[in-house]
């Protein structure tokens, strides 16, 4: 009785639907802006990639030169706008890429900084990701020495930082200052 239209996937009958296959990458409008999607998710995944970073460090050395009168990246500005809440951790950080980008003055050139940080960004491999902090950490990042106040520091930051971002806010033992954890 009547029509017995089927919408089971893998049945095609010509209709509306079957003349744009799935997976198409031909324009569909969408509905408020009028550009064509799929052209525009291709050139924002070839773009976007490097261009936060690029923007950072742009930005980074704009306040630089504004606060500092350095044109680079200062340790300073660093800490102070991408760091404010872990001081220690942002002067480990910057260190580190300071050193791992062989600058030579006190500042890190906007180029050294977006290779620093998209090579940082570009670890998967935990082990890697936990040497990179040890390093970072360390006294010797050449030689790998790990003195009891360097593991302590590391120890320190990596705990407030899981314990400030803790889903029902931020958290702390009382005991910590009482056990000496953080470094002096």
């Amino acid at each position: 009785m009547g029509n017995h239209n089927t919408h089971e996937k893998g049945f095609s009958d010509g209709g509306s639907g079957a003349s744009t296959p799935r997976g198409s990458t031909r324009g569909a409008r969408s509905g408020s802006s009028g550009e064509l999607q799929g052209h525009q998710e291709k050139n924002e995944n070839q773009t976007t990639s490097l261009v936060p970073i690029e923007k950072l460090g742009k930005l980074l050395a704009q306040r630089s030169q504004k606060e500092d009168g350095i044109n680079g990246v200062t340790e300073n500005c660093f800490t102070k706008y991408l760091f404010p809440m872990y001081p220690e951790l942002a002067r480990q950080f910057y260190t580190y890429i300071h050193k791992s980008g062989k600058c030579k003055n006190k500042h890190i050139p906007v180029s050294t900084f977006k290779q620093q940080c998209e090579r940082i960004l570009g670890m998967l491999d935990d082990n890697i990701i936990i040497d990179t902090y040890v390093r970072m950490f360390s006294s010797d990042p050449e030689e790998g020495v790990v003195t009891p106040d360097d593991l302590r520091s590391l120890l320190f930051i990596s705990y407030k930082l899981s314990m400030d971002h803790y889903p029902e806010g931020p958290q702390t033992c009382l005991m910590v200052r009482i056990l000496d954890i953080e470094p002096s």
